[in-house]
Order: structure tokens, then sequence, then C-alpha cells
């Protein structure tokens, strides 16, 4: 498991792939939620149809980081609004 993102491009998210063949494990993002227990939770209502039939769904997730020297605002790092922070809500 990599902390996201693990790559900041399709070459290097290839070059993990491979390398991740070549000894025989999986590689993945850290995305805390895959696995949390509510979230597991909220899967298993939408699936058994408990709120009936899901149209749309709409995220927004924020917050505020205004430092240009932490790594969540350097995209260079692999920082970046999207990257960091709007993954969440994808």
């Amino acid at each position: 498991m990599c902390e996201k993102r693990y790559a900041t491009s399709a070459a290097e998210a290839e070059s993990a792939i491979r390398h991740a063949e070549v000894k025989g494990v999986m590689v993945m993002e850290a995305f805390m939620y895959r696995f949390h227990p509510h979230w597991q939770r909220a899967c298993e209502i939408v699936r058994a149809g408990e709120i009936g039939h899901v149209q749309r769904i709409h995220a927004f997730f924020n917050f505020t980081q205004k430092d240009p020297a932490n790594i969540r605002n350097i995209l260079a790092a692999g920082g970046g609004a999207i990257p960091d922070i709007g993954c969440y809500a994808v």
C-alpha cells in the first residue's frame, strides 16, 4: 500500500505495477475509506436498495491550506487540489 498518490505520471504508475508483478505482490493506494466500516455499511445500504435507486451523488470536500511549502500544495511532489484532496470526492 502506498500513500496517495503513488505516481505522478502514467509511466510511474506502470513502473510501480511492473515492479509489484515482479515481486509477486499487489500495489494499491491507501485510501482509508475503501475499507472503513462506515463506508462498507454505506455500500451495503445502497446495494440493498434501502434508500431507493441512487440516481446521482453530489460530493463536496474542502479545507484551507494556504502554506505554499506544504506538500499538499506542491504539484511536483504529488500534491495539488485534485490529486491530494479532490480524489476523495471521486
